[in-house]
């Protein structure tokens, strides 16, 4: 493995990662708005009368939206870098 692959790789990794997170504080925020109680084991709402929710779709599509986001912003900021260094004159 290169360097470059490396990098890719970290990026990856970060923004599943952040996407992954962002979904799971969504669909917390969500159940306790609704008055419901968050299952960190189980990963789902129980509501006060007494039934289990999963994962909205608004809450994948946030974590996705912001994974995919994450992930662009990460690896432009490494182009820019590659490129600023590859540009400089050598003295």
């Amino acid at each position: 493995m290169n360097r470059r692959s490396i990098i890719v790789l970290l990026i990856g990794i970060l923004s599943a990662l952040t996407g992954f997170g962002t979904a799971t504080v969504v669909a917390q925020r969500r159940c306790v708005g609704a008055g419901g109680h968050w299952e960190a084991a189980l990963r789902k709402c129980q509501l006060a009368s007494g039934e289990l929710t999963g994962f909205e779709s608004k809450s994948i599509v946030a974590g996705l939206f912001v994974g995919v986001f994450t992930a662009v912003l990460l690896y432009r900021m490494v182009l820019f870098f590659v490129i600023h260094r590859s540009s400089r004159p050598s003295t």
